[in-house]
């Protein structure tokens, strides 16, 4: 446009990122960040709660939806399978924010 000739405006280049390199970062899945939210407004299927699972290093994140609060650790179960059935291991550390699902009793 006129205006940017004139103020001799140019295009930044976009910087090209990498993929995901474990060498320089960390192991993905060593550390991962829970929390669960709810209850929120029935749902699909009757789903009252969601799960969600953050990987620290690479920040994937997968969220599963529960009927009721008690059935946290069938997501913890659903998210170890599907990181190994990616080739991972499982995690190390899991911090969550020591609510009641996350207590043994």
């Amino acid at each position: 446009c006129p205006t940017c000739q004139s103020i001799r405006a140019t295009k930044q280049p976009v910087q090209k990122t990498a993929r995901y390199d474990a060498k320089l970062y960390g192991i993905p899945f060593r550390n991962v960040q829970t929390d669960l939210k709810g209850p929120l407004v029935k749902g699909f299927g009757g789903y009252r709660y969601s799960m969600s699972f953050i990987c620290s290093e690479t920040r994937y994140g997968k969220t599963y939806y529960l009927a009721r609060k008690g059935d946290a650790h069938l997501a913890l179960r659903q998210f170890l399978k599907d990181i190994k059935a990616m080739g991972y291991a499982a995690p190390i550390n899991i911090l969550s924010d020591m609510g009641s699902e996350f207590v043994n009793t």
